[in-house]
């Protein structure tokens, strides 16, 4: 390769975590840093020959900037076609076509990789085509990544249905195309368990406004709350690709068409082409110290995990260039160790066997919900349940039909390693069983109230009672409790992991139930939900930290909304907790839907005082990522393969175009 330099580039700021970057790294062994580029880029309509010159040209800049890989956007060779567009099968190629031929001369010379977005012939379906990511290697070999999640294109285009990577001198690449890098989140993680250390992802986000519906009513602005408020496209852009990021652990190189696109030029689009991915960590640990000392006096929003490399926003047809150390992609909050696909193959799996049974029909009519910022008493279950009955008999009284408190509020949040500790004899202590008296005495009142309860508690582990589960219990108006197991627990040695999802039939649909990190890190979760059919998300959870939390849940939280279709009921605890109250909880409990968001969403309250947030949810709008949307045995294939230590692509898609000197 040709780079002897490490080019610098001005960051965007993207986003804040409460958690320091982990150093376990995924990727490859690295030969060098690879100079990435990104082009907003603003094809002529149907005229594959001159966009190709154009591309030429700009392929011709990059190799100026030392590029080793570029990535174009989506349907960049053709321009993009709405649904019944007829031109994307009519200029359809194979892996091997002319065009292929064509950018490979290009990368052969300039020593690049060449990603880029055109439609791809479906073999024996010439009114069809797959929407397609191509990439071509300097060494003559070409592949393509074909779009699963089929929107805008449904009319012309075919979805494809696996995975693809391709090696570099640098580590293995993933290829996405649109939608898929931002809403089959399981497939970029899939990727980063692959080896990958960044996804390139050609991409065609249309310019305009995402959140007209939404309802700010009571919303409370702040330094940090003003950043993820999807206004238009750049802000969805910007969270949703940061979030990908932040979910994978890897970097995203996105690049997004400009200008008007269609037949009609009915399609507006505005680049916002970037390079998004983890911090330095050296540079993240001198952030965070400065970033927390000053939070309390108003400081601006500061990024300290995430890190824009280069980027685009302004409309323009622009390349955008910056090196790159594979070594950062890691999985930062992500911890790999608790990732378990051989659970994901078994859910995905009964998914597409239909072994899920449907949900009811949700009503019209969303239900009145609530969360409840809850400072618990250590160890002190009778006066827990005391709090936790007023807020049932509070809740009543306003009609609520769905009440969730924190995780652990039963008897607090425990985090030990140590079994000769006091938290860990806590958590033996006040573990419960769901047929105990305090689940009997909620069980009870959410009979008599006709409302579903949702609390966490430390639960018996009746094989092994020296590691509880972290539990949430879920009490019916039926007057019984189920109980959810943290499948992913963080919170040391004490848990138990658990093995099942879930889903609680309500009257407006599925209820699906997680814990904490179950809902921050583990998107796997969040799309099983979907695809089974749920509508909403309860997330009984302990954020810990400071305002830092902001990153978690409006980028997180929102993202899950918007990716997943699920309303999102999360409660926190607040003020200070655990043994002798070492730990301090911001409080931010959170209800979102896709048409609107609670007052405390987003807001910049104080971690001071209890207080519970009551809304009515509007489901109307809710799309849920079924089947429709993605492939569950897809999934459940890949995983499996994971769980196996197999790479989830083998390669055999490949073509040789290139000339054996």
């Amino acid at each position: 390769m040709k780079k002897n330099i490490f080019k610098s580039f001005v960051a965007t700021v993207t986003g804040v975590s409460l958690f320091l970057p982990c150093q376990t790294v995924f990727a490859a062994p690295i030969k060098q840093e690879p100079v990435v580029s990104v082009v907003n880029f603003d094809p002529v309509y149907g005229n594959k020959e001159l966009n190709k010159q154009k591309m030429k040209e700009i392929i011709e800049n990059a190799y100026s900037s030392n590029t080793d890989i570029i990535v174009f956007p989506e349907m960049a060779l053709t321009g993009y076609a709405s649904s019944e567009d007829s031109m994307p099968a009519s200029l359809a190629e194979t892996k091997d076509g002319e065009s292929a031929k064509y950018f490979y001369s290009l990368a052969s010379k300039y020593d690049m990789y060449i990603v880029y977005g055109a439609p791809e012939v479906v073999e024996g379906d010439p009114a069809h085509a797959y929407d397609s990511a191509f990439v071509v290697s300097p060494d003559g070999f070409v592949d393509s990544y074909q779009k699963q999640i089929i929107t805008d294109e449904k009319g012309w285009c075919i979805p494809g249905n696996h995975p693809v990577t391709f090696s570099t001198p640098f580590g293995k690449v993933g290829l996405s195309l649109g939608d898929d890098t931002f809403d089959l989140i399981t497939q970029d993680r899939m990727y980063s368990k692959d080896g990958c250390f960044m996804i390139a992802s050609p991409t065609a986000l249309e310019a305009e406004k995402y959140t007209d519906n939404y309802k700010y009513e009571g919303f409370v602005s702040n330094p940090y709350s003003d950043r993820y408020i999807y206004l238009g496209w750049d802000d969805l852009n910007r969270n949703r690709v940061l979030n990908a990021s932040y979910l994978s652990g890897l970097y995203i190189a996105t690049a997004n068409l400009i200008g008007k696109e269609g037949a009609k030029d009915e399609l507006l689009f505005a680049g916002g082409s970037n390079i998004t991915g983890e911090n330095d960590p050296d540079i993240s640990s001198e952030v965070w110290s400065i970033w927390k000392t000053t939070i309390e006096q108003g400081a601006d929003y500061v990024d300290y995990i995430m890190h824009t490399y280069a980027g685009s926003f302004d409309g323009n047809e622009t390349l955008n260039t910056s090196a790159i150390n594979p070594e950062f992609a890691s999985h930062g909050l992500v911890d790999m160790d608790i990732y378990q696909p051989n659970l994901y193959t078994k859910w995905f799996k009964d998914i597409a066997e239909k072994k899920v049974k449907a949900r009811k029909a949700r009503k019209k009519n969303g239900p009145v919900v609530a969360v409840v910022n809850m400072s618990p008493a250590y160890a002190n279950c009778d006066a827990n349940l005391k709090t936790m009955l007023d807020y049932m008999k509070e809740a009543a009284s306003q009609k609520v039909n769905i009440l969730v408190f924190p995780e652990m509020s039963l008897g607090d949040y425990v985090s030990t390693s140590d079994p000769e500790s006091i938290g860990w004899k806590t958590v033996i202590d006040t573990a419960q069983t769901i047929d105990g008296t305090y689940a009997k005495t909620i069980a009870a009142k959410a009979k008599e109230y006709g409302m579903y309860v949702i609390y966490g508690t430390p639960e018996v582990n009746a094989n092994d009672p020296m590691h509880p589960f972290n539990s949430a219990f879920v009490a019916t108006p039926k007057g019984n409790t189920m109980s959810y197991q943290k499948v992913q627990p963080v919170e040391g040695d004490w848990a138990t992991k658990g093995i099942e999802p879930l889903i609680i039939d309500t009257p407006w649909g599925g209820l699906g139930i997680a814990i904490c990190m179950d809902v921050y890190a583990y998107p796997e979760m969040a799309q099983y939900y979907a695809a089974a059919g749920c509508t909403m998300y309860a997330n009984p959870t302990a954020s810990g930290g400071y305002a830092g939390s902001n990153f978690i849940y409006n980028t997180t939280l929102s993202t899950i909304t918007a990716r997943d279709g699920l309303a999102v009921l999360s409660s926190d605890l607040v003020n200070t907790s655990g043994y002798e109250d070492s730990s301090l909880y911001p409080g931010k409990s959170t209800i979102i839907d896709q048409n609107g968001v609670s007052p405390v969403y987003l807001s910049g309250e104080s971690m001071l005082e209890e207080k519970m947030y009551v809304a009515k949810l509007d489901l109307t709008d809710n799309v849920n990522s079924t089947d429709k949307y993605f492939n569950s045995a897809m999934i459940s294939e890949c995983m499996s393969k994971l769980s196996s230590g197999e790479t989830i692509y083998d390669g055999n898609g490949r073509v040789y175009v290139g000339i054996v000197e």
